[in-house]
């Protein structure tokens, strides 16, 4: 299996746990699960994928609560924090969104193999 499709299924793992949590107003109940550390593991070679991600179509609640509440926590965390929401911006998820694929579309390339 290639990482593409471990990826997409480790999301989709991912979005199931969202449903379970989707009332809580707790953002780290959203990453409390092994999807999230999958992800994680796969390490940098994800970054293009996450960036796909913010461009998915289908306005699905799961998938943006895994934008808005993991994807940013996770890119943190395989950035070694080099990836930051500016505390100006905090809380406004448009503007996170919106941030968040700005920052990848910039920044990425430093961090995958052969550049």
């Amino acid at each position: 299996m290639g990482i593409e499709e471990k990826f997409n299924r480790t999301i989709e793992e991912w979005k199931e746990h969202c449903e379970k949590v989707k009332y809580s107003s707790n953002g780290s109940d959203y990453v409390k699960c092994a999807a999230y550390t999958r992800i994680l593991n796969m390490g940098k070679e994800v970054l293009p994928l996450i960036r796909k991600l913010y461009d998915h179509p289908n306005p699905d609640i799961n998938l943006n609560s895994i934008k808005f509440h993991g994807l940013t926590r996770a890119l943190n965390t395989i950035t070694l924090h080099e990836f930051r929401i500016p505390v100006e911006i905090s809380g406004r998820v448009d503007e996170i969104i919106e941030y968040t694929k700005k920052w990848l579309d910039e920044n990425m390339h430093r961090y995958l193999k052969g550049d």
